[in-house]
């Protein structure tokens, strides 16, 4: 495997690191406090569209020197982000199938809550959902789990690169959930989010362009929301 030739500097890195932390720990509780402040009492998913917008727009103002050169090195390979947009789709919708029948033999009561969540919002303003699931979410959550936490340890030891920004992925979406979950619960939905943080990252070490994992994304969302509509 090659190394990414467009990494992000010294600034984007500590600023990444920082917000990321601020976002997991604090940021909700910022929102909240705000928001009753200003008397203003959204819904689930009006306030989740307020959070996926903030994150954007930090994704934006730290990350746009490294989102400017992942955008010009993609559209020198496009032909390679869309062929491997397309075959890491095929690898994804593979392992989930297999990894959906590996769930069911060993936990056949399973369901994922996070998809029941998104569900129940998407009875609510769907063209605010999609806004929020299919455009703001993947431009922020690739360039920090792939750009900033894969990308920072990738030319080191792409083993490690691997192994960290695949379980941080798949625990950022069930973090939410653990206090409701049993531990056998817990494992298979753990389990559920592993094909797309492999494959994501697997097509982003192969294009070098953070572009194309966004893509990726974004399609795999776009199809997940008109499913569990």
């Amino acid at each position: 495997m090659k190394n990414l030739s467009i990494s992000m500097n010294s600034r984007e890195q500590s600023l990444g690191w920082g917000y990321y932390a601020f976002q997991l720990i604090l940021l909700q509780f910022v929102m909240t406090f705000v928001l009753l402040l200003m008397r203003i009492y959204p819904s689930t998913l009006v306030f989740n569209v307020i959070y996926f917008s903030i994150n954007f727009l930090a994704t934006i103002l730290i990350y746009h020197e490294f989102l400017y050169q992942s955008v010009k090195k993609a559209i020198s390979v496009w032909q390679s982000v869309l062929s491997h947009s397309v075959l890491g789709l095929v690898l994804y919708w593979t392992m989930n199938t297999l990894v959906y029948y590996i769930i069911q033999a060993i936990y056949p009561a399973y369901y994922n809550m996070n998809n029941s969540a998104i569900s129940y919002m998407a009875q609510g303003n769907f063209s605010l959902l999609l806004l929020g699931t299919v455009f703001l979410v993947p431009v922020a959550e690739e360039t920090v789990y792939r750009g900033l936490m894969f990308g920072c340890l990738y030319n080191k030891s792409k083993i490690l690169a691997y192994g960290v920004s695949v379980v941080a992925f798949s625990l950022i979406h069930i973090v939410l959930y653990i206090p409701d979950m049993t531990l056998m619960h817990f494992l298979m939905s753990f389990l559920q989010y592993l094909p797309a943080g492999i494959v994501l990252a697997w097509v982003y070490g192969r294009t070098d362009t953070i572009v194309t994992p966004i893509l990726m994304h974004t399609l795999i969302n776009l199809f997940g929301i008109f499913v569990v509509r």
